[in-house]
């Protein structure tokens, strides 16, 4: 039988499946793939890419499945669906459950290689017998579909002597959605069914369980033409779905620019916010997508509302590069605003390890040692969060080395205690005072032996920390090691 996409093989291929560690890997490639994934939820995609393509070359599955994903949707690599697929299907083969079950989709919604239905089966299939709970679920579809009538397979082409289109009804999973069919034919793309649909009277703005229209569906999938079809029958781009989100801000979710001009062209407002209280241009800017960000900035940003502009800054500076945070300044955007936690931009971007950021933001005379509410300056955070290299362009460009946090933490001794050498080293060339102390009497030397990061113990011993020094517990810093097990830290501080 022909190969019809349902909308729920579209949804499925388009899913960007979780993460899980990998049964059997060895210590030091699960903690490279939770970086990895840290990396990921950090939005560094790049440095997320670099770390699994280096795993994935190794042979571990789940590393060709996470890359896989990324190079899916183009975060930190250029879109690839031909890779995309090749690195799935490498995942696969290997016995990865969960991209057994994407391999499937990909074969039946055809991205990244031609439609199969017999390796779309065999793959969701070999899915669900290790008991995947979705490719249980799609290959009962599958099985139910297979048990239709040919005649009612094909919506966009029917066979001579078929009823009108206007009596033909959406699929079994469509209409579980409380999608019309015009809705389902707007997911897949079929412009000219949709135009007869609309001819014939179907209504442009109906919506479905989830309050979204056709143009909502047609617009995050990606489908132009049949998007500029629905606002030229009247479909209003302005609607929101039950999560506050516009035409506009689905297709901005997804990185389809030529929809997100054209609705802009069309005056799609771009100041709508969804129930987060995210609007599209916050979006792009979260997700990396520069060039829409640079589209809508223009729009957004006449509005004057302190705590949007807000949000759009700390975005930017997470996600961003110089340029950017240049055009929002150009267009009026004040770059001393604070969250809600007195954190500001530089903040930000060196606690997400944004680098150029760091460095566009110090350049343009941010306050190095604003503080946020906790007493946390950027320099903290960066340390904090293991950015070495923010960390070192905030100590090149004249941090304060021995600045306290509201609980005494110095950038020394959180240095220490994350066992961050460099910047350990850094730091005492700096003259900080090496046993300045915190709140509970820690020292850096007590907090690093307490950490077991045996290389920061030997350097601040060399450097002359004072080992005999007692925190609030009396312990020494000697103390701290023998309790927690740290034999070869306890020895050097003998």
């Amino acid at each position: 039988m022909a190969l019809h996409k349902t909308p729920l093989v579209l949804a499925l291929a388009l899913m960007v499946f979780p993460v899980h560690a990998e049964e059997g890997a060895d210590p030091t490639t699960a903690l490279r793939l939770e970086e990895a994934q840290t990396a990921v939820r950090q939005r560094n995609y790049s440095e997320a890419a670099e770390m699994l393509a280096a795993l994935a070359a190794a042979g571990n599955a789940e590393a060709n499945y996470m890359l896989a994903t990324l190079y899916r949707n183009g975060r930190g690599v250029p879109q690839d669906e031909a890779m995309a697929f090749d690195l799935t299907r490498t995942a696969a083969e290997a016995g990865h459950v969960e991209a057994q079950f994407s391999l499937g989709t990909l074969y039946l919604s055809g991205r990244g290689t031609d439609e199969d239905a017999a390796e779309a089966r065999r793959w969701i299939a070999a899915a669900s017998e290790a008991g995947h709970r979705r490719a249980k679920a799609a290959l009962s579809e599958l099985d139910a579909r297979d048990a239709e009538p040919a005649s009612d397979a094909a919506v966009s082409q029917p066979a001579e002597g078929a009823p009108e289109i206007t009596d033909l009804a959406p699929s079994r999973i469509a209409t579980e959605l409380g999608w019309t069919l015009l809705m389902e034919v707007a997911r897949r793309g079929e412009e000219k069914t949709a135009r007869k649909l609309l001819e014939q009277g179907a209504a442009p703005d109906e919506t479905d369980k989830q309050g979204r229209t056709a143009l909502m569906h047609a617009a995050e999938a990606g489908h132009l033409d049949t998007a500029r079809s629905l606002v030229e029958a009247g479909a209003d781009p302005d609607l929101q779905d039950a999560e506050g989100r516009t035409a506009l801000a689905l297709a901005t979710g997804a990185g389809h620019f030529e929809i997100v001009e054209y609705l802009v062209m069309k005056g799609a407002r771009s100041d709508l916010a969804d129930k987060a209280g995210n609007r599209p241009l916050q979006l792009a800017i979260a997700d990396g997508q520069t060039r829409i960000a640079m589209l809508l900035a223009g729009e957004d940003l006449s509005v004057q509302n302190p705590e949007h502009q807000s949000r759009l800054l700390m975005a930017a500076a997470r996600s961003s590069g110089p340029e950017l945070l240049r055009l929002l300044s150009d267009h009026g955007l004040p770059f001393d605003l604070l969250d809600e936690d007195g954190r500001g931009a530089l903040w930000h971007a060196a606690a997400s390890g944004n680098a150029p950021a760091t460095a566009f933001l110090i350049e343009n005379g941010l306050g190095l040692d604003q503080a946020d509410l906790a007493g946390e300056a950027p320099l903290h955070a960066a340390l904090r969060f293991d950015q070495a290299e923010t960390a070192k362009l905030l100590l090149a460009g004249g941090a304060d080395a021995n600045l306290a946090t509201s609980t005494g933490n110095t950038p020394l001794l959180i240095a220490a205690q994350q066992g961050n050498l460099d910047a350990v080293r850094r730091l005492l060339k700096a003259g900080v005072d090496i046993d300045l102390r915190n709140e509970k009497r820690n020292s850096a030397l007590m907090l690093a032996a307490q950490a077991n990061r045996v290389e920061v113990v030997r350097l601040l011993l060399e450097a002359g920390a004072d080992r005999r020094l007692r925190n609030q517990d009396r312990h020494r810093a000697h103390d701290l090691a023998v309790a927690a097990g740290h034999a070869e830290v306890a020895e050097l501080l003998e």
